[in-house]
């Protein structure tokens, strides 16, 4: 009777696992909200606005805490430099990341890829510029499919026809895994 009390509870533990396993495989898709400040290298001029978008990507996981993204995007910038000499329009993307669950619902993730930036120059009219995007971000999943992040985004841009410059990008981000 004695290991009947013991072995059923672990019994029961044990079948419960793998159901109350958190799965991090999948694709999601999810949208952002935030702002962005751009410094230029060689005029100091600047700029900030908003910017909003849409991500998806898919999600591997490596065991019950570490996993890798890749994930496409698609941000609009709206906003210009401070004399108005600038229109920023968009930027989108490809990204690699790598994350890690510190909790069952917290996680981190730090990321690298490739970005393209649209803008409007006064002197030199619509332009599309190379950059590099890396940066990290905390999110905290609020069901076992949906999650808010908060998202810090650099993007070195080596420009052709404008001054090359760095964009900083804070958003809030919603995902939905499937």
């Amino acid at each position: 009777m004695r290991a009947s009390l013991f072995i059923l509870p672990l019994a029961a533990t044990l079948a419960a696992g793998p159901v109350l396993a958190q799965d991090l495989s999948g694709f999601y898709l999810g949208g952002d909200l935030g702002g962005f400040d751009t410094e230029f290298d060689g005029s100091g001029d600047e700029a900030e606005g908003t910017a909003y978008g849409v991500h998806g990507g898919y999600r591997y996981g490596f065991s019950p805490k570490l996993f890798a993204e890749g994930e496409v995007f698609y941000s609009v910038l709206d906003g210009e430099t401070d004399n108005d000499a600038v229109e920023f329009e968009n930027y989108y993307g490809l990204s690699v990341g790598l994350g890690y669950y510190f909790t069952p619902e917290v996680y981190s993730t730090a990321f690298v890829g490739a970005a393209q930036v649209e803008t409007d120059s006064d002197a030199n009219g619509s332009s599309t510029d190379d950059g590099t995007i890396y940066g990290v971000q905390v999110g905290y999943d609020l069901t076992p499919v949906d999650s808010l992040a908060v998202r810090y985004s650099r993007i070195d841009v080596e420009a052709d026809d404008i001054d090359d410059f760095d964009t900083d990008v804070f958003a809030l981000r919603y995902s939905r895994r499937f």
